[in-house]
């Protein structure tokens, strides 16, 4: 038995080769191939727009893109200038205010202090009697 023929073989099983598929194959082929020439032709054939007119719609496509693009740059940079800001604003008023918490603390704790520890002094002193009396100068 050749292997060219599209009957079974002995065994029952098929042949390798077909006659009516290598038929089926060629015409999807040659469909394929008409199909590709007739949109090429097509294409070929048809009136390609002039040089200022392709210049113009470029022209007022990257002028609708810069504008599109220009104000959602704008509105991302706000949003994130914002954000920015605040956080360093935030963090330059809250190192403000404790440094002025600090300074004005240290004040009033150097007063405080002061004053309590000279009163403890003249407590333990007048305690332990070497408190002398102030005295008043005569004639005034």
């Amino acid at each position: 038995m050749s292997a060219s023929t599209p009957y079974r073989g002995s065994d029952g099983s098929l042949s390798k080769f077909s006659a009516a598929g290598f038929l089926l194959a060629m015409a999807l082929a040659a469909a394929l191939a008409t199909a590709v020439g007739v949109a090429a032709w097509t294409l070929r054939s048809s009136q390609a727009p002039p040089a200022d007119e392709v210049a113009r719609l470029q022209s007022v496509a990257y002028a609708h893109g810069r504008a599109v693009g220009y104000a959602a740059g704008r509105l991302h940079g706000r949003k994130v200038g914002y954000a920015l800001g605040h956080r360093r604003g935030y963090r330059a008023g809250f190192r403000a205010g404790v440094h002025r918490g600090e300074r004005l603390g240290g004040a009033l704790g150097r007063t405080d202090g002061y004053r309590e520890g000279y009163a403890a002094g003249l407590a333990a002193a007048a305690k332990r009697g070497l408190l002398v009396p102030p005295t008043r100068a005569s004639g005034h």
